[in-house]
C-alpha cells in the first residue's frame, strides 16, 4: 500500500460524506447533538487538503500524519 491509495480513499470517504449529508445530519441529530456529521465533513476536508504533502510519503508516514492532523483539526 502506497500514500495515492490513502489520497484515493480520503477522496472517496469525502465525497460519500457530502453526498449523504442530510442522512449523516438526521442521523446525528437523533442520537447525539448535531456536531459528528460537522467533524467527519472537516476532518476529510483536512486530509484531502493535505494530498500533495501526502503523495510523497510512505503509506505508515502518511497514516500518521493524517492521525497527527485528525487530533488537531476535530
Amino acid at each position: 500500500m502506497n500514500a495515492s491509495l490513502i489520497v484515493a480513499a480520503a477522496i472517496a470517504i469525502q465525497d460519500t460524506i457530502l453526498k449523504h449529508e442530510a442522512d449523516l445530519e438526521s442521523l446525528d441529530r437523533a442520537i447525539g447533538d448535531g456536531d459528528h456529521y460537522i467533524n467527519m465533513k472537516r476532518g476529510a476536508g483536512a486530509i484531502v487538503d493535505m494530498q500533495q504533502e501526502l503523495s510523497t510519503l510512505s503509506a505508515d508516514a502518511a497514516l500518521n500524519k493524517i492521525g497527527m492532523k485528525l487530533l488537531s483539526t476535530i
